[in-house]
C-alpha cells in the first residue's frame, strides 16, 4: 500500500463516520461532535473528523499534546461528561475555547485506547443515561473503523521502515566507509546510468583520475591515521566542489575517479587546477593543526570527449594520470577521446 491508497482509505473512514456524528448532534443538541485519533508514542491527539456549527474554533486535523487534552482530563477524573468545564478545568484547552459542556468516550481496539468520541458545547447541557448508552454503541462502531485504519497505517510504517533499511544497506554496500564516496560497486551503478544518459543526449563530458602524490611515503612516515585524514581531506573537497550531476568514487588506495557529464574542456581543466590548489591549502591548515609538515599534492589525468561518456575513457583517464605522475608531482595531463584512445 502506498501513501495515495492510505490517503484514500482515510477519506473513506471520514465519510463513514460523518453520518454517525450528525446523528449524535441530532439527539444530543451539542454544537460540536468530533472523533480523535490518539498516538501514545508521539503523545498527541488529532481530530480526524468533525461535525460542528462553528461555535467552537475546532478544525479537522487539529492536534494537541496529550498533556493538554480534554480527554485526558476527563478520563483521569474517571468521568464521561461534565457541564462545568469552565469551573472544573479553568486552565484547560477546552475552557480557552469556550467549552462549558464536554463528553469524551474512549475508542478502544483490541483493548488498546486508539481514540475518542467527543462532543462539546458553549452552553451548559446535560446528557441522559439513554444518550450515553447510544453514544457507547456508536463509540464501539467507530472503534472498529479506526482500528482498521490504524492497522493500515502501521503496515505502511513497516513497509517504509523496510524500504529505509534496504536503502541504508544499499548505501553501505556502495559506499567507501572511510571517505563516504562511492566504492567500485557504487561507481559501477552510477557509471551505467551515465552511459544511458549519453546515449539519449551526447554532450561534452570528462573523467578525472586523481592520485595523491607520495601517499605511501606519507603513510610510512606519519602513520595510517594521518594518511586517512589526508584521504578524507580530498573526499570532502570533492563533495564540496562537484555538482549534483557529477559523481566521485574512491577507486582504491589513494586513487579517486571523478565523472563530469556536461563539462567542456576548459571546465574540467579549471576544476582540476582548483582541486590541486584547494587541496594544498587544506593540507597547510592541517599542518597547523597537527604540527606535522605534510608534503604532498595531486596528480590528475583527464579524459575529455565531445560526444559523451564512453567505456574507453576510463582507460584513457588512467593513461593521462600515468603520464602526469611521470612528469612530476602536481601535474595535470588531458587527453581527448577518441584521438588518444588506447
Amino acid at each position: 500500500m502506498n501513501h495515495a491508497n492510505l490517503e484514500q482509505q482515510f477519506i473513506q473512514l471520514q465519510e463513514a463516520m460523518r453520518p454517525l456524528l450528525e446523528l449524535i448532534k441530532e439527539f444530543t443538541s451539542l454544537e460540536t461532535i468530533f472523533v480523535t485519533y490518539i498516538d501514545p508514542v508521539l503523545s498527541n491527539q488529532k481530530v480526524i473528523v468533525l461535525h460542528t456549527d462553528g461555535a467552537l474554533a475546532l478544525k479537522e486535523g487539529a492536534e494537541v499534546d496529550w498533556s493538554d487534552s480534554m480527554c485526558r482530563l476527563i478520563f483521569n477524573e474517571e468521568q464521561v461528561v461534565s457541564d462545568q468545564i469552565d469551573q472544573l478545568f479553568p486552565l484547560s484547552t477546552g475552557a480557552d475555547l469556550g467549552m462549558k459542556t464536554f463528553f469524551a468516550l474512549p475508542v478502544n481496539y483490541k483493548q488498546n485506547l486508539i481514540g475518542s468520541l467527543c462532543g462539546a458545547s458553549t452552553r451548559r447541557q446535560s446528557l441522559s443515561e439513554d444518550d450515553l448508552s447510544k453514544l457507547n454503541l456508536i463509540a464501539k462502531a467507530i472503534s472498529y473503523q479506526i482500528g482498521q485504519w490504524q492497522h493500515l497505517v502501521k503496515m505502511q510504517q513497516k513497509l517504509e521502515q523496510a524500504d529505509q533499511q534496504t536503502q541504508n544497506l544499499k548505501k553501505l554496500a556502495e559506499t567507501d566507509p572511510l571517505t563516504e564516496l562511492y566504492n567500485r560497486r557504487g561507481f559501477a551503478r552510477c557509471w551505467k546510468d551515465s552511459l544511458d544518459q549519453t546515449e539519449k543526449r551526447p554532450q561534452n563530458s570528462a573523467i578525472l583520475a586523481i592520485d595523491i602524490d607520495q601517499f605511501k611515503q606519507l603513510n610510512d612516515h606519519y602513520g595510517h591515521d594521518l594518511g586517512d585524514q589526508v584521504l578524507c581531506t580530498l573526499s570532502d573537497l570533492l563533495r564540496r566542489l562537484i555538482r549534483e550531476s557529477d559523481f566521485a568514487s574512491r577507486a582504491g588506495g589513494d586513487e579517486f575517479i571523478l565523472v563530469l557529464p556536461d563539462t567542456n574542456l576548459n571546465g574540467c581543466q579549471t576544476l582540476a587546477n582548483r582541486l590541486q590548489s584547494e587541496f594544498s591549502n587544506a593540507l597547510i591548515d592541517q599542518t597547523v593543526l597537527t604540527d606535522q609538515t605534510i608534503k604532498t599534492g595531486l596528480s590528475i589525468g583527464i579524459a575529455h570527449s565531445q560526444t559523451g561518456l564512453h567505456e574507453d575513457m576510463l582507460l584513457l583517464a588512467d593513461k593521462a594520470l600515468y603520464q602526469a605522475k611521470a612528469l612530476a608531482s602536481k601535474h595535470v595531463v588531458c587527453l581527448s577521446w577518441p584521438n588518444h584512445a588506447t
